[in-house]
């Protein structure tokens, strides 16, 4: 463990992080660029903070920049502050004119030196920029990727990196032209829906090795060609289709630059995890509502589409669902059931939904019931996120925390909960898979629960 981590507190990385830290030493001595690809809630974010503590160690000068989801900037910051403080974190995110300020401060060398929020990066060699995916998918953010060329970063690191998956992607093609030395990615779910997500990630981090023009799968399924480069020998090629892949080629062919552990081998002492599906069958008025929604669908769809125009705020589905729709929902009576004994019994409860809409009406069902809780999806400003997880894991008089699956199912750590109640599964197991890890992670003390709620013959 490098002499200057976790001097503060006498904090000491778990001995499969140190594997973890020692083959990203062999990596960065090698030039070669690679994944760490660890399950969710085995410290990814630690393992590299602790990377960064062996370069600094060994004089290699930086900027270093980390890129990831909003949700996350804010533990980044704090992990850097708790385990290596002797780094200074520049955070590049806020309002357009918080950017600008800190774009003039980076700038302007003399107030570099008066300023102690952000400390001289371009003669500093200890620094760390951590900005958002955000600053690489929008026509806004022109000037940040201007801003960001222009300085020659030693270490890129994605968080979250299975985010570019999509090589069409502008988020993709915008990283992809920031000037680095290393790139290192982090992801819990290097394969979401097939193996050539894997490949794009892989090209992204050696396009010299892995070619990026070759096509990978197309969406018809057909096969397709993954052309890999190797010095003083011939080209291979790999064959993929959805009917047979050779795993073993493709196991071999990643090895070197993939690393991957699961919690069940690494972690002997980790609370286990119980998995329920509790279906319920439909109600006879909610199936009754549902089919009249079918049928009306199509004659509706116009006149939505017309009103939409007229007032932007109203969906669709706001102009044909009545509140004793709602009140007939079996997953709410169902909430309306276990939540009382969930309470009882000392257990806290992350619900996850896809849908702000549906986090909307249980919130008021919520409210209704005088639970304590608190909320946080996609319009959740950043800056309070971090405010939100902090009074929920202290406060353990807010019984629920209510969560979108995109925004709040990603690189957080929730462990005073120890019940996960996906109200609605996501069409990617992946995605759900991240929202249960929020608490069974590193420091979670309880059994784990996750109930998924799921009714009988509906796109449950």
């Amino acid at each position: 463990q490098p002499k200057c981590l976790g001097t503060q507190d006498n904090l000491k990385l778990k001995p499969y992080q140190l594997v973890g830290l020692n083959w990203l030493r062999t990596l960065h001595t090698s030039e070669v660029n690679g994944i760490l690809a660890d399950e969710m809630g085995l410290g990814k974010t630690i393992q590299t903070i602790a990377f960064l503590a062996h370069i600094y160690e060994k004089k290699v000068s930086g900027p270093h920049i980390i890129v990831c989801p909003a949700s996350v900037v804010s533990n980044w910051n704090r992990e850097f502050s708790q385990w290596l403080p002797s780094l200074r974190v520049v955070v590049y995110h806020g309002s357009q004119k918080e950017r600008a300020q800190i774009r003039s401060e980076m700038h302007d060398t003399s107030s570099w030196f008066a300023c102690t929020r952000v400390k001289v990066l371009l003669t500093l060699s200890r620094d760390v920029v951590v900005t958002t995916y955000t600053c690489f998918e929008r026509e806004a953010g022109k000037q940040d990727r201007a801003f960001l060329r222009s300085f020659n970063f030693k270490v890129m690191i994605l968080d979250e990196a299975h985010s570019i998956k999509n090589a069409g992607s502008s988020r993709y093609r915008h990283l992809l032209h920031l000037t680095c030395e290393r790139r290192i990615l982090l992801t819990g779910t290097p394969i979401n829906n097939n193996l050539p997500e894997l490949l794009v990630l892989l090209q992204f981090l050696m396009p010299e090795l892995f070619d990026p023009d070759d096509e990978v799968e197309s969406e018809s399924g057909n096969l397709a060609r993954v052309k890999m480069r190797q010095k003083g020998c011939s080209c291979s090629h790999l064959l993929l289709s959805h009917q047979k892949v050779n795993v073993e080629r493709v196991k071999k062919m990643i090895k070197p630059f993939v690393l991957r552990r699961c919690k069940c081998d690494v972690l002997g002492e980790l609370v286990p995890k119980d998995q329920q599906v509790i279906q319920k069958e439909i109600s006879d008025y909610s199936d009754f509502v549902l089919h009249q929604m079918c049928q009306d669908h199509k004659r509706l769809n116009k006149l939505s589409l017309k009103v939409q125009s007229i007032f932007p705020a109203i969906r669709p589905s706001h102009l044909f669902v009545q509140p004793e729709d709602i009140s007939s929902s079996a997953k709410l009576r169902k909430l309306e059931e276990i939540l009382p004994r969930l309470q009882s019994e000392g257990h806290r409860v992350l619900l996850f939904s896809q849908w702000t809409t549906m986090l909307d009406i249980i919130e008021d069902f919520l409210i209704d019931k005088d639970y304590l809780y608190t909320r946080l999806d996609g319009s959740t400003a950043v800056k309070e996120r971090q405010e939100l997880l902090d009074r929920f894991n202290s406060d353990t008089s807010i019984f629920c925390f209510l969560l979108s699956t995109r925004a709040g199912g990603m690189g957080i750590n929730l462990t005073a909960a120890d019940t996960v109640i996906l109200h609605d599964v996501d069409f990617n197991p992946q995605i759900d898979r991240q929202a249960e890890d929020r608490c069974h992670r590193i420091g979670q003390t309880k059994p784990v629960t996750v109930i998924k709620l799921v009714v009988q013959e509906t796109v449950d």
